[in-house]
């Protein structure tokens, strides 16, 4: 869904959007904007329009945000939810713009296999392990794993950049179920060839680390929605 946002704000945003340099590695003109105003848009299309570019440079990122929070500095201050939740999304493009382009052994991308699984098996939100439901054969994936620790290798390296989304005890927590779950090779920041067909499992003994972590529906979304949100600018 489009943004709700001041004219000014929105303006500041489609014209920085629409420049040929952002479309040289964003295909916003292109597929995005349509997309905005035709629900019917295959999400197919859309990957492979942003996936067969070329990444956008750091800096140039790091310009869209100046450039947001500049234009949008009333909206910002009126707590526009939207704007802020832009402002915090912004900074996590690069693991986002490789874990949507990540493809499985079946030749599809990964992220529309994970809708899959959350379609069939649903979100446990009444456990300490929302993922309880889902087995250790289809979660524990290369796929899964190099977009966890894509995404996990950023924070190490850009410390605070999850804050607004996830606190520090959210995080841990989900680390601690993921291991439990897929076991500690899982999470040991390296990335896999997502084409292999392999699986992790944890070993006889787990452990009870995220036994106490709770994590709601919301937060738990909050993480799938980080992969989402460039598409459709929340």
């Amino acid at each position: 869904a489009p943004i709700n946002a001041s004219m000014s704000c929105m303006s500041t945003i489609n014209e920085f959007l629409s420049t040929p340099e952002v479309n040289s590695c964003f295909p916003y003109t292109k597929t995005i904007l349509p997309a905005l105003t035709n629900s019917s848009q295959d999400p197919i299309a859309i990957l492979d329009s942003i996936c067969s570019l070329p990444k956008c440079s750091d800096s140039l990122i790091s310009s869209f945000l100046s450039t947001v929070k500049k234009g949008c500095a009333q909206d910002l201050a009126q707590n526009n939810t939207d704007i802020v939740t832009l402002t915090e999304l912004i900074p996590l493009y690069s693991p986002t713009r490789d874990s949507i382009c990540f493809k499985g052994p079946s030749g599809g991308y990964c992220l529309t296999d994970d809708s899959v699984l959350v379609q069939k098996y649903g979100v446990n939100t009444n456990s300490s392990d929302p993922l309880s439901n889902v087995p250790a054969s289809d979660f524990c994936t290369n796929c899964n794993k190099a977009i966890v620790n894509t995404y996990l290798n950023f924070i190490k390296t850009n410390p605070g950049v999850i804050d607004p989304l996830l606190s520090p005890v959210q995080v841990t927590g989900l680390k601690a179920i993921m291991t439990d779950k897929c076991g500690s090779s899982f999470l040991d920041g390296k990335i896999p060839d997502t084409t292999s067909k392999t699986t992790y499992s944890n070993s006889p003994q787990k452990s009870n680390n995220g036994s106490s972590f709770r994590f709601s529906s919301v937060n738990y979304f909050i993480s799938i929605a980080t992969i989402l949100a460039l598409l459709i600018f929340y």
